[in-house]
């Protein structure tokens, strides 16, 4: 069993399930795990917390992560990608849980994906030769395109209608005294900002999206783009 002094309880439980696992499955268990360098630049080398090797010598390389958050790290992100130009075999993601989005972000990412049942063995979540991440990335960019636009026309109403507001309101106040026809102009600096703000935001976060290849936050943005930025209730 490979540990560290420092390695979490948790995975080092997960790590031991899954050699049980791969027993099971009828692959030898590597006891010195080979480190592929990565490629294009990237930092690190492929090696996982456990490999495999089938009757034919085919390596499997195994990343374990307890108790996973919603989204694939990054750095793990960056490891499947990696894997698919690697061509040294398939990299799967190993868990005791997963959620609908985090099994979306491994799907994006191209990594295999490991549910360790009751019993120690592997339910197959994703398998490593179906998933294809090139047709996920352009898909998402499509959605990502699609829904900036959106959020542009949207801001562009929204703005178009604050700023003539403004104006409608500036005319009915100039006989009024200055302290109460501000207060009406107030309102709609308050409005204009948060438009400006809201398109700020939505913008971040489709760059973000973007960057991290994060399917999994789309629906968020879908909403934030639905319900538009938040004005002052008239009086």
């Amino acid at each position: 069993m490979n540990n560290t002094t420092f390695e979490d309880p948790a995975k080092t439980d997960l790590v031991a399930a899954c050699e049980v696992a791969i027993d099971i499955a009828g692959y030898q268990l590597v006891s010195k795990r080979i480190r592929v360098p990565l490629p294009g630049g990237l930092k690190g080398s492929l090696r996982g917390d456990l490999q495999s090797l089938d009757a034919q010598d085919n390596r499997t390389f195994y990343f374990v992560r307890p108790n996973p958050d919603d989204a694939l790290p990054k750095w793990l992100a960056n490891y499947a990608r990696a894997s698919r130009e690697l061509r040294v075999g398939p990299m799967y993601v190993v868990v005791d849980r997963c959620s609908s989005a985090f099994e979306a972000s491994c799907a994006a990412a191209g990594a295999g994906l490991l549910l360790i049942n009751d019993e120690n063995e592997f339910d197959v979540v994703l398998l490593w030769e179906d998933q294809d991440p090139s047709a996920l990335e352009e898909a998402l960019s499509v959605r990502l395109g699609e829904l900036r636009r959106e959020m542009e026309r949207k801001l562009k109403l929204e703005t178009e209608g604050v700023k003539q507001r403004h104006k409608n309101v500036s005319a009915l106040v100039y006989d009024m005294p200055s302290d109460l026809g501000n207060g009406y102009l107030k309102k709609i600096e308050v409005e204009y900002k948060r438009v400006e703000d809201w398109g700020h935001y939505v913008s971040s976060r489709l760059d973000a999206v973007t960057a991290m290849s994060a399917s999994h936050d789309v629906p968020d943005i879908e909403q934030l783009i639905s319900a538009g930025p938040l004005l002052v209730e008239e009086e």
